[in-house]
């Protein structure tokens, strides 16, 4: 029709399709207590979500885990 504004729909590229945003990492890493798990619930490598975890933690100047035993958790700066 005449007059009105087309619509423009946004098709996510390979990568995005792919890899998960960082801050679903940080909630599955922090609800389950590892990132290899984590990486399991979200179907990606570990090694590739402990990256992307680091580069997400480099990005906002922000420690997001504390590491206790083996174990995960999230630091007050991020469970607030």
């Amino acid at each position: 029709m005449r007059g009105e504004p087309e619509k423009v729909v946004a098709v996510p590229n390979e990568k995005d399709r792919r890899e998960p945003k960082p801050w679903l990492g940080v909630a599955a890493a922090g609800d389950l207590g590892s990132v290899s798990k984590a990486a399991l619930r979200l179907r990606i490598a570990q090694p590739a979500l402990s990256r992307q975890l680091h580069a997400f933690e480099q990005d906002l100047s922000v420690k997001l885990f504390d590491r206790v035993g083996r174990r995960l958790l999230l630091t007050a700066e991020v469970s607030s």
